[in-house]
């Protein structure tokens, strides 16, 4: 029995807590970092993109743009669309140090480009003499060159790199924010998060920002057993939950194969995702695990759903308990807020106000190039009256405890498929290697409670065939919405991975800055959530 125990209970938006600090710390009053809100007093009038939501896409565009000179503003052409900068760069005008000179016959060595944060240079200050002339054997920075007919070469068009993030919500990070709570542990605000990944271009795009801690997240779930007793097991199924739950007996893999064959139906074209898990996993799997728990999650049984969305339900065959078997698997030392400000802080290119909702202030926004926009995209189209696409969102009870041992569960998250209880899961932070270093002496925890509902902050799309032919409907709007671009999981009605969200805004910014439009390279398939 706890000892002590508080309750709180609170919806994925915003909670204020007590203290205020240092990074990762939720403010006390006001904004954190010292950041405005509203578009009035911004310190520029243009800005080459308009961001809208600081978290994954908009950040990761953000960075990129300004890290990267590689894009110019488009002299001519329709709003929005940017073009690839030359090749190579164009001399300097204006004040500066002599090129030195080359061998005969050479061209007058180019300045490199300046650093991705390099501030442009001042103009010269008033009354500054002028340089004296060059003497004869030299040419000027900025001046003549051969071939040119003693013309000056024509200054170089501005790069276009400089973003404003404007997000409702009174941090940055979107729904990877985490900080210190009033008792020291470090907790997620919007529900866990556990990066993964196998793609080698992600994992070295987030090393640049946080050192990381190796973890490989296992999920236990307190599953009926054929007597209808509670057991814990690993989710995914393997050899010890069919074991545990059904006395299978199983040792190996072919036996585990062998079991499974004999409870799944043959079903070529799942039409659904009962037809889909039941030709997975078996009926008794997909009463005990699965069933109930995609009712709790979705608010419909598997029967209303896509087939897509159980169709990558993880069943296996070995003994691994890893929820995750991507090759790279850990948490950022100092969580992941420090990710972000380590991306978007102190950037003399990036601009953010926080605290302030698009939807108020679109028609006082800067002059800009282009609009990203990483939001629902129903609700960019919401003054048109059609009908709102559906989502599910998380309420959260949180608990402190103090039970015997320290911890109030056998793992940082357990999972509760049955229909005794209404909450999907219980998350217990403490679990965490990446917690400050005295959390482990206290003798009290924190766990939250989770719960799917259809009201709050919108997390996952619901997939059927009538949201599908909605989103359709959206889309083909957004693709004709001058100077616009919709990029994210929401704008693009799928869930993505952690992992997924950071690729595809990559990726999109490599098609802005070679083709001018933001386009992904890689499909993602919609996929289970933990």
């Amino acid at each position: 029995m706890p000892l002590a125990k508080t309750n709180l209970v609170w919806e994925g938006d915003l909670r204020r807590q007590t203290e205020a600090g240092g990074a990762g710390m939720a403010p006390a009053a006001g904004l954190p970092y010292g950041l405005g809100s509203g578009v009035e007093g911004l310190p520029h009038e243009r800005y080459d993109l308009v961001i809208v939501g600081a978290g994954i896409s908009g950040g990761v565009i953000a960075e990129r743009a300004a890290a990267e000179l590689g894009l110019v503003r488009p002299p001519r052409g329709p709003p929005g669309h940017l073009h690839p900068a030359p090749s190579r760069a164009v001399p300097r005008r204006g004040p500066g140090p002599r090129a030195a000179p080359g061998p005969e016959g050479a061209g007058r060595p180019r300045r490199p480009a300046p650093t991705p944060l390099e501030p442009p240079r001042p103009a010269p200050r008033p009354g500054r003499a002028p340089r004296a002339r060059p003497k004869a054997g030299r040419r000027p920075c900025g001046g003549l060159t051969r071939g040119n007919g003693g013309h000056r070469a024509p200054p170089p068009t501005p790069p276009v790199q400089r973003s404003l993030i404007i997000d409702k919500r009174d941090h940055i990070g979107g729904n990877c924010y985490d900080f210190i709570n009033d008792k020291g542990f470090r907790i997620s605000q919007y529900g866990v998060h556990l990066f993964h990944t196998k793609y080698d271009r992600v994992w070295e795009y987030v090393n640049r920002f946080s050192e990381w801690m190796p973890y490989e997240h296992r999920v236990k779930g307190k599953c009926l057993d054929h007597n209808g007793e509670v057991k814990l097991v690993p989710i995914p199924p393997s050899q010890e939950t069919v074991n545990t739950l059904f006395e299978a007996g199983v040792t190996n893999e072919d036996e585990m194969e062998a079991w499974l064959d004999a409870r799944r139906p043959k079903i070529l074209n799942p039409r659904n995702g009962e037809e889909m898990a039941l030709s997975r996993s078996g009926p008794e799997l997909y009463e005990a695990v699965f069933k109930y728990y995609t009712k709790k999650q979705w608010d419909k049984f598997p029967a209303e759903l896509d087939a897509s969305v159980l169709a990558r339900i993880p069943v296996r065959l070995n003994t691994d308990d890893r929820y995750f078997t991507d090759p790279h698997q850990a948490l950022p030392k100092d969580g992941y807020t420090k990710i972000f400000e380590n991306m978007l802080l102190d950037n003399p290119l990036i601009d953010i106000r926080l605290s302030t909702d698009f939807f108020q202030i679109r028609d006082q926004l800067p002059e800009h190039t282009m609009l990203v926009f990483t939001g629902p995209i129903d609700a960019y189209y919401a003054s048109l009256g059609l009908p709102k696409l559906e989502y599910r969102s998380l309420r959260f009870e949180e608990e402190y405890h103090e039970p015997e041992g320290g911890f109030y569960q056998e793992a940082l998250q357990v999972n509760h498929p049955g229909p005794n209880v209404d909450y999907t899961r219980i998350v217990e932070y403490k679990h965490k290697p990446n917690q400050p270093t005295e959390v482990y002496d206290k003798p009290g925890t924190v766990i939250f409670k989770e719960y799917s509902t259809d009201v709050g902050e919108p997390y996952y799309p619901v997939p059927n065939p009538a949201n599908r032919e909605l989103y359709e409907k959206y889309r083909e709007m957004a693709e004709k919405e001058p100077g616009v671009i919709f990029v994210g999981r929401l704008a693009s009605y799928k869930y993505f991975n952690m992992d997924q969200a950071i690729l595809n805004a990559l990726e999109m910014f490599d098609n802005l800055k070679e083709k001018g439009t933001l386009e992904p390279s890689t499909e993602f398939k919609v996929l289970p959530k933990a």
